[in-house]
């Protein structure tokens, strides 16, 4: 510890007396003499003695021999009860002593008196502003900023407002760098040994700008720590500066950063569907089903849905693959979907011809882990196409009526143009008639040709002796005997070409080759018994 005081004196009006002989102790008596003049300052530490601390007296050498300066009032450096050091005057002069025991950090019990005399009613002399002073060692003191803002040494909530919350952070892309202050607000110099990191997710905060070892009273430097986070949510983890400051040589305080992410989930019918999935299934609609070739198609709505913490951005989805031209887009998602927001687009199939059609449904994003995002879809081709009876090619001697049908009908011209033509019709003459059967959009045809012959009269003629027995109207030979030359009608034996008229025979009785009366008529050329083709006998 430590005296300071202001201290005055004048002796113009006066000398200030100093009868010592300069022989130390053995003169302090004189303290007790009316003759002496002085100002004493004594102290006494923890009940001791008082002892002398600062002593002023009068400057002559010799007793009663009055010096060459009048006798003024000066600081006895030396011990000898006679002034040989500063001399006071009518100005306050400021004085500082060291207290001897009593040392710093240690609790003492300080008495402090002052003793002025002098020995006429002229000196003059004034005292002020006395003060006792802890004699501080010369010692660094450290401060941590962020954002201007002091973290105090053990700090365990982090806050945006110092700067130890580094906020939100994409997990994808990106980092959050802070700076940090270390202010040396003490009177020695502060040295900084280390700036480590630890914690559970250290390795998510990273020291990329170290500060200066040592840091001049008053002064400062800075660190930087990046926060790059390797996962969504809260990511902490405590700052250790490690330094010279006798009570914060291990300053730490805590920090944290939340990691952010948009996280993508495609779903059909209320299922997800896993990003790479190569098999459609029909729960999630990844799989169409069976689809009629023929008629319509199949929509499907698929959600997209962000689970995640940041803004989803994506294209729009297209579809590519084997059987892509089997699939469409026919309404696109949003392209952007906030934190636990979902949007959905729409996919058609309408095949084009039968059997399995595969294709696969992609759209980008910036989920970082899947920002291309694909699945495999699938449907089945239904062939409803219908098979249209398929009549052979019809020849026909006159009329044809047209039989009744299992699948299509009837028409006079191909894909289902022309008359129609119903079951039962007559067709008189010679066309090509087509059979049309349709379902939704797929057809089938079958076409043939109808030849109409006109019948022509044929004769009987077995004996081709051109006599006929009979006539038949047909195309062709209605069978073995007839023939078209024949001219005569009337061929009573038509297996004998050599008699084609009946011959009258007549009664013989006497068989003398003559006949008479009784006639009968024979197809035959040879006159039976009794019988004779004259008939002349008498």
């Amino acid at each position: 510890m430590s005296f300071k005081g202001l201290f005055a004196a004048n002796g113009t009006n006066g000398p200030w007396d100093n009868f010592n002989t300069g022989s130390g102790a053995s003169g302090f008596g004189i303290f007790t003499s009316p003759s002496n003049d002085y100002i004493l300052v004594e102290y006494s530490v923890d009940g001791a003695a008082y002892s002398q601390l600062i002593a002023f007296f009068g400057n002559n050498i010799a007793a009663g021999v009055p010096p060459t300066t009048g006798k003024s009032l000066q600081e006895d450096t030396n011990g000898d009860f006679i002034g040989d050091g500063t001399r006071l005057t009518q100005a306050f002069t400021e004085f500082t002593k060291a207290i001897p025991g009593t040392a710093n950090g240690t609790a003492h019990t300080l008495k402090l008196r002052i003793r002025v005399f002098s020995n006429g009613g002229s000196e003059e002399w004034a005292i002020d502003n006395f003060r006792i002073l802890e004699t501080v060692a010369s010692a660094p003191e450290i401060d941590v900023q962020g954002n201007g803002v002091s973290i105090i040494d053990g700090d365990a909530t982090p806050t945006t407002t110092d700067h130890t919350d580094f906020g939100n952070q994409s997990v994808c892309s990106g980092t959050i760098t802070r700076t940090y202050t270390i202010a040396n607000s003490g009177s020695g110099s502060l040295t900084v040994s280390s700036v480590a990191i630890s914690g559970t997710n250290a390795a998510d905060f990273t020291v990329t700008a170290f500060p200066a070892s040592t840091v001049a009273a008053a002064g400062t430097t800075t660190f930087q720590v990046t926060f790059n986070p390797s996962a969504a949510g809260t990511r902490s983890a405590t700052i250790t500066v490690n330094n010279n400051d006798a009570n914060e040589s291990v300053y730490d305080f805590a920090i944290e950063g939340t990691g952010v992410d948009p996280e993508v989930d495609v779903q059909g019918n209320g299922i997800s569907i896993a990003d790479g999935d190569v098999s459609p299934f029909v729960n999630d609609h990844t799989d169409f089903g069976n689809q009629d070739l023929c008629n319509g198609s199949v929509l499907r709505t698929f959600t997209i849905k962000n689970t995640g913490t940041a803004t989803l951005t994506l294209a729009n989805p297209s579809i590519s693959g084997t059987n892509a031209a089997d699939f469409s887009v026919t309404a696109n998602p949003s392209n952007s979907i906030a934190a636990a927001g979902s949007t959905t687009f729409q996919v058609k199939f309408d095949p084009s011809t039968p059997g399995v059609k595969t294709a696969t449904i992609t759209f980008t994003n910036n989920d970082c882990n899947e920002a291309t995002y694909d699945f495999a879809i699938q449907g089945t081709s239904i062939d409803g196409t219908p098979n249209a009876d398929a009549p052979a090619n019809v020849t026909s001697c006159g009329p044809y009526a047209l039989p009744a049908l299992t699948v299509g009908n009837y028409f006079t011209g191909s894909g289902g143009s022309g008359t129609a033509l119903s079951a039962g019709n007559t067709i008189s003459t010679s066309q090509t008639l087509f059979v049309y059967a349709v379902n939704g959009a797929c057809s089938n045809e079958h076409s043939f040709a109808i030849t109409i012959n006109t019948p022509t009269t044929w004769y009987l003629d077995a004996d081709n002796d051109g006599y006929y027995v009979s006539t038949a109207s047909a195309c062709t030979s209605p069978g073995a005997g007839y023939n078209q030359t024949a001219t005569s009608s009337g061929d009573c034996n038509d297996n004998d070409n050599t008699i084609h008229a009946a011959q009258a025979y007549y009664v013989d009785a006497d068989h003398d080759g003559y006949g008479t009366g009784g006639i009968v008529m024979l197809c035959s050329l040879t006159a039976p018994f009794g019988f004779s083709v004259n008939n002349s006998d008498c």
